[in-house]
């Protein structure tokens, strides 16, 4: 982030073009208090903010005064993570809660939202703890009050104040005077530009090497991609969604489902290549096989309905069935007729569209308990297949590669 001064902004920020930013302040005197604003800084990462956090924002020499005043100026909204040890820092009050209060009163922005822990109650109580030093009156503030207790904030409490900042963020009514909101999806590599919304996990699965994840960080990231539908389809009936994916291929599934057509959204993806991909009305696709499934252990009904869908081409055939504790009830083979070509991106929605045909086939035939998805596909077709599948009937387990197996990532509700 640059450390120039910001022009004069009043309301919310250009939703065209600006990044949705935001600022965690906080007390280094302990560790409960660095592992909170480690939880919450995440949470907003995950619902779309460019999040500053000194740890990993400020670089090497820098003016530290300066560089936290212009940022706290580019910012849509300002987290404090308020404690006992937090009133007692000077930069926590003076420097970032005290610039932040004045920016918003006199520019309306940042829009300051307090997550205040072990100072009192309810808010007349928060407030007559914490007016000798801040001058805030929380009495008259919305604000959440999580449960006190000497550990660091929860998960699900840190989650919710991402929510809460991302509603205040994104006021109802208002959004890109086009209707499509740009979403950067990154979950690979080092930590991208920041895009208009950009929902960022690299530091949960990303670095130097990526990681397939555990189960709660994919469900804390597929939360996420709940929690910003939810918020941006309160935005008008113009709902359009373009989404980079620089990520694994369950986020990009789950991107796709998050928006998915049925639900009225009109789903774009970028390739690497630049082209922009959309949902494809096609139902068949020449180069692609879909081989008669192969029917494991009989049932009348119910089972697990194994999907493995390599573009790549991976042959990914035995990771998948070693990640099978018993047969499935049916085994669904997705490929291409050509090999060693890549996919060109004009024809991935159509290859999209045609894959989801052919797994409602099979679900509607076998009605199974659970669909078992294993893919080797580019990152833009994993979005378009998520935005085709929707009224399967049943639940969907995504499973991430590890570069010899296979781990469950997501499971993605009926």
């Amino acid at each position: 982030m640059g450390s120039a001064a910001t022009p004069e902004i009043t309301g919310t920020p250009d939703l065209a073009r600006e990044p949705f930013r935001a600022f965690g302040s906080y007390s280094w005197a302990t560790r409960e208090d660095q592992e909170s604003i480690g939880r919450l800084v995440s949470e907003l990462r995950l619902r779309g903010f460019a999040t500053f956090r000194d740890r990993d924002s400020l670089p090497p020499a820098a003016g530290i005064e300066s560089r936290i005043r212009a940022d706290l100026e580019r910012s849509t909204v300002v987290v404090p993570y308020l404690t006992p040890q937090a009133l007692e820092s000077d930069p926590v009050v003076e420097l970032e809660f005290r610039t932040a209060a004045e920016l918003e009163r006199t520019r309306g922005r940042p829009i300051l939202m307090p997550v205040v822990r072990n100072l009192g109650e309810d808010r007349a109580e928060l407030t007559a703890s914490t007016w000798d030093r801040l001058g805030y009156d929380f009495s008259a503030r919305w604000t959440q009050i999580p449960p006190p207790g000497p550990d660091a904030l929860e998960w699900t409490d840190a989650a919710k104040h991402a929510r809460d900042a991302l509603q205040v963020a994104l006021p109802a009514g208002e959004g890109p005077d086009d209707g499509r909101w740009e979403i950067l999806l990154a979950s690979r590599g080092d930590r991208p530009a920041p895009a208009q919304l950009t929902v960022d996990a690299t530091d949960l699965l990303g670095g130097l090497g990526s990681q397939a994840g555990d189960s709660q960080t994919w469900s804390r990231l597929f939360d996420a991609l709940c929690d910003l539908k939810g918020v941006l389809s309160t935005h008008g009936h113009r709902r359009r969604v373009l989404i980079r994916p620089f990520c694994h291929l369950s986020a990009a599934v789950a991107a796709g489902w998050a928006f998915r057509t049925m639900t009225g959204w009109s789903v774009t993806a970028v390739a690497i290549d630049g082209a922009e991909c959309s949902p494809s009305r096609a139902q068949a696709h020449p180069e692609l096989l879909v081989s008669p499934p192969e029917y494991g252990s009989f049932r009348a009904h119910g089972g697990t309905l194994v999907v493995s869908i390599d573009l790549v081409p991976r042959d990914i055939a035995a990771a998948v069935r070693r990640d099978q504790a018993e047969p499935p009830r049916g085994h669904l083979v997705i490929t291409r007729a050509s090999t060693g070509v890549l996919v060109p991106s004009g024809e991935l929605a159509a290859m999209a569209a045609a894959s989801a045909a052919a797994i409602k086939r099979q679900c509607a035939t076998l009605a199974p308990d659970r669909i078992a998805l294993y893919l080797a596909v580019p990152a833009v077709f994993a979005v378009l297949l998520g935005a085709e599948l929707g009224a399967l009937g049943c639940p969907l387990v995504l499973h991430e590669y590890t570069g010899s197996d296979y781990l469950p990532s997501i499971e993605i509700p009926r």
